[in-house]
């Protein structure tokens, strides 16, 4: 069932909200953030700083998120099953405060060189609030707990020694270092990572190229690499995200949008990829006029999707250890296209081609957007990063809007073959592995505290029934009949 046509009743409700932004029925004041957006913002910045590797800040945003989802959770009476929290509701906090605590308790943990400001942007936000003494130490109490005990709870995950010993093959297809610098790739142990919510890795991951069950061999790659599908997507990159092939204005603009890169000598790095889609989410969260609980909601489930997203297409990219397109193209013999000059429009990742990061990372976080408000088809708008730049070097600032979430998501994933650095196959099975992981997360985690069944409200009622009789010296069965039956009770 693909994102475009899913409808989910249970979550119907959203609908109206959605519903709302499309049709531009909301408050007339402008839309105003919240506790778990500034938190966001701030985590934005600090990846800015910190420079982390996409699927590094996956699970950064992912951390960030859970934790302040929690904390608010549990501030506002426990509406929905907690992630890591195994305590209960605590009322006396504000969940304002929690959220505070939460996120910027767990964005020290993570980025321990940037402790200061982030001390001195949670001081600011906890003093606008206003609070009491006894609610301020309750509500720190919840919040720094949470984020200490989930980032202990994650230390032991894999991520800490993913940046593992690589050294690239020599056949064709194999992958090959693209940059005259480059001894390694960026966290190729990346997909041992414990997954956030998807039941395994294995369970979402697209078929090798070369087939599906087919292990690694030399012989079965040449096939792959003479196929009709592999000359046809060799062509296609060849031809359209080549530095110079012509690309219209729109589609230097939208390569430029979507680059998300970690820098170079005149910008700093952006938010990332995964953190693009953050600066969505507390876009769309915002317009909606979603409450502190939903928009806590909201960020836990696009962040493990997020992170899910990045385990998953690190754990195909080593797998497959497949050749970026320019090497294929510089390449003589099987599979390549025998064009030493050829350059794609930008310069390519520090890691393997097939899968999509952009495409999974994109579809994950639009697939789980499409879910919570029950419809792809939200309006919106994204702006650049602040530290975006175009293929030329120049500074980048654009405003693109969308009609829906997969709309944006499928923008992603071809502006990575009009930038001439993936093929066509990696950013489909990227999008389809991006819905997949999406659609476990959505099911796995943050789900509704189911509500009493109607034999459990039909006990607690006899029960009330019994005591408040005794209590009277009359018979329960007698006085309570005609109760009974009203509530469905055999004679």
């Amino acid at each position: 069932m693909t994102t475009h046509a899913r409808t989910d009743a249970a979550r119907g409700r959203w609908v109206i909200i959605a519903l709302a932004v499309l049709t531009g029925w909301v408050a007339p004041q402008a839309a105003r953030g919240n506790a778990i957006t500034d938190v966001a913002q701030s985590l934005l910045t600090a990846i800015r700083t910190g420079a982390p590797s996409p699927p590094v800040a996956s699970r950064d945003i992912a951390m960030v998120g859970i934790a302040m989802y929690d904390a608010v959770n549990a501030a506002t009476g426990l509406t929905y099953q907690p992630y890591s929290y195994s305590g209960g509701a605590v009322p006396l906090a504000s969940a304002d405060a929690a959220a505070y605590y939460a996120g910027y308790s767990m964005l020290k943990s993570l980025f321990p060189s940037q402790s200061s400001s982030l001390q001195l942007q949670q001081d600011s936000a906890i003093n606008n609030l206003g609070l009491s003494g006894i609610t301020q130490t309750i509500s720190q109490n919840l919040g720094t707990s949470v984020a200490t005990n989930f980032f202990n709870a994650r230390a032991s995950d894999g991520s800490a020694t993913a940046q593992s010993p690589y050294t690239p093959g020599n056949q064709p297809g194999n992958y090959q270092f693209t940059n005259p610098t480059q001894t390694t790739v960026v966290q190729p142990g990346w997909g041992n990572v414990t997954p956030f919510a998807i039941t395994s890795v294995d369970s979402v991951e697209p078929p090798p190229l070369w087939g599906p069950g087919s292990l690694y061999g030399a012989a079965i790659e040449a096939d792959f690499l003479a196929s009709p599908q592999y000359l046809s997507a060799l062509n296609t990159v060849r031809t359209t995200g080549c530095n110079g092939c012509g690309q219209t204005l729109d589609e230097l603009n939208l390569s430029a949008f979507w680059a998300d890169t970690n820098g170079n000598a005149q910008f700093g790095s952006t938010a990332t990829p995964p953190g693009h889609w953050v600066a969505i989410t507390d876009t769309v969260a915002t317009n909606a006029g979603l409450s502190l609980l939903q928009t806590a909601r909201l960020e836990a489930m696009v962040g493990a999707s997020l992170a899910d997203a990045g385990i998953v297409a690190w754990d195909v990219k080593n797998d497959n250890d497949f050749w970026r397109p320019d090497t294929a193209i510089h390449a003589t013999g099987v599979g390549g296209g025998n064009d030493p000059t050829w350059q794609p429009l930008w310069p390519d990742p520090l890691f393997q081609s097939y899968i999509s990061g952009h495409s999974s990372f994109s579809m994950a976080a639009a697939t789980t957007l499409g879910d919570f408000f029950g419809t792809d088809n939200v309006s919106f708008c994204s702006t650049a990063d602040p530290n975006a730049h175009d293929a030329t070097n120049q500074a980048f600032a654009e405003t693109r809007c969308f009609t829906s979430f997969t709309a944006a998501a499928d923008e992603a994933g071809d502006s990575r073959i009009v930038g001439g650095i993936h093929f066509p196959f990696d950013n489909s099975e990227g999008l389809a592995t991006g819905e997949a992981i999406a659609d476990q997360v959505v099911a796995n985690a943050f789900a509704a505290v189911p509500e009493p069944s109607s034999m459990a409200v039909l006990a607690t009622a006899v029960m009330v029934l019994v005591g408040i009789c005794r209590l009277k010296g009359l018979k329960p069965w007698n006085q309570g009949r005609g109760l009974l039956k009203g509530l469905g009770a055999s004679g």
